[in-house]
């Protein structure tokens, strides 16, 4: 049995024999730790040979090796107790961002969304699931055992210095080799996603890979790359609905499908947007979801597809000329932008500016315009919906307003004592989000009710809430959120086409689909489209 070595005796064959085990045991876990959380968050199900996949998973596991090794080697004491727990909080990280996106993350995520990111922290770790979290803790306790025991045999340091040179020089050759020719790294300038080549060079090379690359000209090509998928198949088969002088579009924060008819002690969560959508178009979708929760008002805005890089907005010398209150104003609307949150958050408010709104106020605008008092984040969704409300009001002519909530932003703590209707002293993430979609529920109802008869109203959800509150349909990953048309003072249940089709309910659509549909109402402007609008329609196929 080993013991714990004394000063004269570090060279004896039992303390060699000791030292080598513990050295292997540390080294071992530890990559098989990162391997495993590799794995877990990287291109595991990427369509490849079966040659190609177990080759990428040999050389990943022998840099995994390497690199732990001449770690393990090179430091002693509490220093690498820092890495060992270090290494493990980078890990968990990556199991977070994985479980919440669904995606790999990226070196470019991280520079240009580090803020967004850390802001969202505690949400985001509030999400990881059990046994992920369990299993990491664990390995980290393994971890710093053995590095105990390691740590009470050490290997004489010329010995030690020599491996560790040795573990070096193979984990640079190999690195070389394969982030050079096995699975070179300059792919990602044209075909080549981070997931994938990070399956085989694992998370640290490839980022190298991204900050050597991926620069703005490159992710410009990616974006406009992106941009070049099309989604537009509710147009085809959806009634045209009849443009007001006042068109809200409504993007609701973490409102996803289900919480529309959940109940709460037998009384429904959202009870106005539960019978406002039984005399709207109603539609179950699958939101775009790829590089932050601004792909959907990119995508509505925009009407293209974000890329999965960074958000849209960040891409330098994106071309946000041709949006929607561009495509608007040619069917003689004014536009205004209306935002809680920051300019800065996710780079909205250069993009809003150069999209050309007539008018755009964000936090900062609301603020020293309006007199409104920010609280967390930002400006509470009851008076960004007034100040909306207000100005539509007073406008007579066309005009086509375009908000983002932002109360119901997780981890839905954003409510004061005072608008927390259903659970006074919530509890968890579950009572803190039924709360936080009351409050928006209760704040529609009061902006709906104060527009004008006929006006329009787009409605839609974002994303999901990654909240397991009992809906009962809970599975993470999977998102779908409402698409609503509706128009005040009257019902569109009947006008829609597609009532009672799949294509309205299975989450086949996508945002996408959703704002090419929206578009195409802005082009719909002789007697011909708008009769077709009202002729009857059916609510099963034929």
């Amino acid at each position: 049995m080993c013991q714990p070595a004394r000063q004269t005796s570090t060279d004896t064959p039992q303390h060699w024999h000791c030292a080598l085990q513990s050295l292997g045991a540390l080294v071992a876990v530890w990559a098989i730790f990162i391997f495993a959380v590799q794995e877990y968050t990287t291109g595991s199900n990427y369509p490849l040979s079966a040659g190609k996949a177990v080759g990428s998973r040999v050389v990943r596991c022998l840099l995994d090796l390497l690199a732990c090794g001449t770690v393990v080697l090179l430091l002693r004491g509490w220093i690498l107790n820092v890495v060992l727990l270090g290494s493990s909080m980078a890990l968990s990280v990556l199991v977070v961002y994985y479980e919440y996106f669904g995606r790999t993350l990226s070196f470019t995520t991280i520079t240009h969304h580090f803020n967004e990111g850390w802001a969202v922290g505690a949400y985001a770790v509030g999400l990881l699931r059990w046994p992920s979290f369990s299993l990491i803790v664990s390995a980290a306790i393994a971890l710093l055992i053995l590095a105990r025991w390691k740590n009470r045999h050490p290997i004489p340091r010329r010995r030690r210095f020599r491996l560790c040179a040795l573990c070096a020089a193979g984990y640079a050759l190999l690195a070389v080799v394969s982030t050079q020719f096995l699975d070179a790294n300059r792919k990602l300038r044209t075909f080549a996603t981070v997931d994938r080549l990070a399956m085989t060079n694992g998370y640290l090379l490839t980022w190298y890979g991204e900050w050597s690359y991926l620069d703005g000209e490159a992710l410009l090509a990616r974006a406009l790359e992106a941009a070049k998928i099309k989604r537009d198949r509710l147009t085809p088969v959806e009634a045209p609905v009849p443009l007001d002088d006042k068109v809200v579009m409504i993007q609701v924060e973490s409102l996803e499908f289900d919480v529309l008819g959940f109940e709460f002690e037998g009384r429904p969560v959202m009870p106005f947007l539960r019978d406002l959508s039984r005399r709207c178009m109603l539609y179950r979708i699958t939101p775009v979801h790829k590089s932050g929760s601004c792909d959907a008002d990119f995508s509505m805005l925009m009407n293209l597809n974000p890329g999965s890089d960074v958000t849209p907005y960040a891409v330098p010398d994106f071309d946000f000329s041709r949006s929607i209150a561009v495509h608007a104003r040619k069917a003689g609307y004014r536009s205004a932008f209306f935002h809680g949150n920051d300019r800065s958050f996710f780079n909205r408010g250069a993009a809003i500016d150069r999209m050309g709104f007539d008018l755009a106020l964000f936090r900062e605008d609301l603020e020293s315009q309006y007199s409104l008092t920010s609280r967390h984040w930002g400006i509470s969704d009851r008076d960004v919906l007034a100040v909306s409300s207000r100005l539509l009001n007073a406008d007579a002519g066309r005009v086509l307003h375009f908000i983002i909530t932002l109360t119901s932003h997780g981890p839905f703590n954003f409510l004061e004592p005072r608008d927390r209707e259903l659970f006074s002293t919530p509890a968890n993430m579950r009572e803190h989000y039924l709360n936080s979609m009351r409050f928006v529920d209760t704040q529609l109802k009061t902006y709906v009710g104060s527009l004008p008869e006929g006006s329009l109203v787009i409605l839609y959800g974002d994303h999901a809430s990654h909240v397991d509150y009992g809906q009962g349909s809970f599975t993470r990953g999977r998102e779908y959120v409402p698409f609503l048309v509706c128009r005040v003072g009257a019902d569109l249940a009947r006008l829609q086409r597609t009532r009672g089709l799949d294509i309205a309910m299975s989450g086949e659509l996508t945002t996408l689909d959703a704002a090419g549909y929206i578009w195409s109402l802005f082009r719909v402007s002789d007697s011909e489209d708008s009769a077709r609008a009202l002729e009857p329609v059916r609510s099963t196929p034929p």
